[in-house]
């Protein structure tokens, strides 16, 4: 993994300025079989189309890669988006060595939240060698999320996003998430939408407060639905916007 470069695609530009990667440097994404990331999916599949890439394939698995690895390279796939776990990675990562699925007629992209030299772990994985997974491995880019902003602006709590963090620090012990900033921004925006709602609610009912809030009630949800998509603020890891296509779903409490 000492070398990553880009795989070079052709490109032609359509009427509406869109584009679309050709059969020789196909594009695909490979994920697990989890449901708490299919909207993550779905999600990633909608931009590439509205950026005009197409995904010519899409190949999950459970318990064994080898069958969607296979369908991949019969599509003459070049360009694979992954998401899965570092344990997953070994394996596939084996196969694609197995199949000739590397090297500079292939660029894969993958989740980058792993362990550090997680590819070194071989416990328990004996299927390919060191050498073998490593050089499966040249040329890979791993992504990664940025934990807070580094932009220097201050926050909607007053503060930027590096004072927040030693504020976090301070405080968090020995915890650590390194999802924090997203779920103080996610308190934000509940915070808010709160707000909104209570100020809203007497327009319709001038009696009510947030006291009065009922589960499956469709003025309540509607008024939530209209304050989470009109909410927008500089958070500590971007501008938050939530996006135009939000839907909430109201469960019942357990009592």
């Amino acid at each position: 993994m000492s070398r990553v470069g880009f795989l070079g695609y052709a490109m032609t530009r359509k009427k509406e300025n869109s584009h679309r990667l050709y059969m020789c440097n196909r594009s695909v994404e490979l994920d697990e079989k989890l449901q708490q990331e299919l909207e993550a999916h779905n999600r990633l599949v909608a931009d590439l189309d509205i950026l005009g890439f197409h995904v010519v394939e899409t190949q999950s698995f459970a318990n064994e890669v080898s069958s969607a690895l296979s369908k991949l390279k019969e599509k003459d796939v070049r360009i694979i988006l992954g998401n899965f776990n570092e344990s997953w990675a070994r394996e596939i990562f084996c196969e694609a060595y197995k199949f000739g699925m590397y090297g500079r007629k292939y660029q894969w992209l993958i989740m980058g939240t792993y362990s550090n030299n997680w590819w070194l772990d071989s416990v328990e994985f004996q299927n390919c060698s060191l050498e073998e997974l490593s050089e499966a491995l040249e040329g890979c880019i791993l992504t990664d999320l940025l934990p807070l902003s580094t932009n220097g602006e201050i926050t909607i709590s007053g503060n930027t996003a590096e004072e927040y963090r030693l504020e976090y620090d301070n405080l968090r012990g020995g915890d650590y998430s390194r999802f924090h900033g997203y779920t103080y921004d996610g308190i934000w925006t509940m915070a808010l939408a709160i707000q909104h709602v209570a100020l809203r609610i007497r327009h319709y009912r001038k009696n009510d407060t947030m006291k009065n809030f009922r589960y499956r009630d469709e003025l309540w949800e509607q008024l939530f639905l209209q304050a989470l998509k009109n909410t927008s603020f500089e958070g500590v890891t971007l501008i938050c916007i939530l996006h135009p296509k939000f839907r909430m779903f109201y469960k019942e409490p357990r009592r």
